[in-house]
């Protein structure tokens, strides 16, 4: 049964289902569950920074304007967030609950259906990645409030 907690008892959720999944073996939950970890943050954060999203110039109040927006205007976190959006392959205007499958996954099936060891250790090491640094940002953001931070 789910029931309603904080948005950071959320995203600590999400992040250990993220780990759960990798051990597991199933890729694509990986990914997902780690946008949904950066789908809380920038969700709250969005709220905190009151967001105004511009529909003439294709913005939304999704995961992906929302992570710009926090990229723009806290530009220590810029690179983190730049970062992210490339490794957990997060698009303008995608919608975060349409079936798709990781290209992590995706690599591997096209290895004759067999995951090799090298396959999986790149995409292992793909996962770590992305993971630490999701991990990073959620940490400093949540510690530090982000409306606060420095401009440089």
């Amino acid at each position: 049964m789910l029931r309603k907690v904080d948005v950071a008892v959320a995203i600590e959720h999400a992040l250990w289902e993220a780990n759960q999944c990798r051990d597991n073996g199933t890729y694509c939950a990986c990914l997902a569950m780690l946008r949904k970890a950066i789908d809380l943050l920038s969700s709250q954060w969005g709220d905190k920074l009151n967001m105004i999203f511009d529909k003439t110039k294709g913005e939304r109040n999704d995961t992906y304007w929302r992570l710009i927006k926090i990229a723009e205007a806290n530009r220590i976190y810029a690179e983190s967030i730049y970062s992210i959006i490339d490794s957990l392959r997060i698009k303008a205007n995608e919608v975060m609950h349409e079936s798709y499958i990781c290209e992590w996954g995706e690599n591997i099936g096209n290895q004759s259906g067999i995951f090799g060891a090298m396959a999986l250790q790149k995409i292992n090491k793909e996962y770590d990645s992305a993971c630490e640094r999701v991990t990073q940002l959620i940490q400093t953001t949540m510690l530090n409030d982000i409306s606060h931070s420095e401009e440089t």
